[in-house]
């Protein structure tokens, strides 16, 4: 447990500064909001056509997509502000997302899906890119635990959430405030400003080719290979996570609030490996 005891200590020990609250409050809401979409979006899809291959292709398309921009995207974050670039991609998902509920055709799903997957692959490197900006090396490890007690508060707290808004106001209720939990995280990057030490080099980066990333791919036969076993594994994971929702509904039989207690007791699961699992030492 000192794993998660270091994360609840953290707030007490290492003082909620501005931009330390910022970044937990707008993580918070990002990562509440993403769990509202990941449970209701299977429901909202059994419920318009029904079980069977188009949640599973679904969710294969985002990843397929991040996966594909993923390659490139650290290339593209560097050319550009990450508070900016944050700031816009969360609007563009808002949109995106906005834009689900109102399917009625599978072929403007796999589109949606497919343009989430790809603000998935910019935004990823762009928030690890932000946080070195903000805190001092020597502060990170203390941020890091923080995250690590709101992801698992996350976990827990956005499928209950989720289903609470599925079965008083339906499945597109849900996906709409994690629309809207996209907007909310932007005014906290306002006050995520780069440290000074940090704004000269933000200056004076150069842009690094986007070619240059399929070059390195292609002289590292290692590390392409590595790169497709983990797409592999990710692609593999993204559609085995849509069937709780169809195993809970017609095997179990156990509804939609048996299908949050899945989630949850996954992300019990989760988490107890999180805690389990050795920490590599310090240096």
């Amino acid at each position: 447990m000192r794993r998660f005891k270091r994360g609840f200590s953290t707030f007490s020990g290492f003082g909620l500064t501005p931009p330390l609250g910022a970044l937990l409050a707008g993580q918070l809401i990002s990562w509440t909001g993403n769990r509202l979409y990941q449970v209701a979006l299977p429901l909202l899809i059994i419920h318009e056509f029904g079980v069977g291959l188009p949640l599973g292709v679904v969710l294969a398309v985002r990843t397929a997509a991040r996966i594909a921009v993923g390659a490139w995207a650290g290339a593209l974050v560097d050319r550009y502000p990450r508070r900016r670039l944050i700031a816009v991609a969360n609007l563009a998902a808002a949109a995106v997302v906005a834009l689900v509920p109102l399917a009625r055709d599978l072929v403007y799903l796999y589109v949606l899906s497919t343009a989430l997957g790809v603000v998935d692959a910019v935004m990823s490197p762009a928030n690890a890119a932000l946080l070195p900006e903000v805190f001092p090396r020597r502060e990170l490890q203390k941020v890091n635990a923080a995250q690590e007690v709101l992801d698992a508060v996350s976990n827990l707290a956005g499928p209950g959430l989720a289903i609470l808004l599925v079965t008083q106001l339906g499945a597109g209720s849900a996906i709409a405030a994690d629309a809207v939990s996209f907007v909310l995280v932007i005014p906290t990057l306002l006050a995520l400003e780069p440290r000074e030490a940090y704004r000269g080099r933000l200056e004076a980066r150069g842009d690094v080719p986007l070619g240059e990333v399929w070059r390195v791919l292609r002289d590292d036969p290692l590390l392409s290979a590595l790169l497709l076993a983990n797409a592999a594994f990710t692609l593999a994971l993204s559609v085995l996570s849509g069937l709780y929702a169809p195993f809970a509904l017609r095997a179990l039989g156990s509804g939609e609030w048996g299908y949050g207690l899945l989630v949850i007791a996954s992300g019990l699961g989760a988490l107890a490996g999180a805690l389990l699992a050795p920490r590599p030492a310090s240096r």
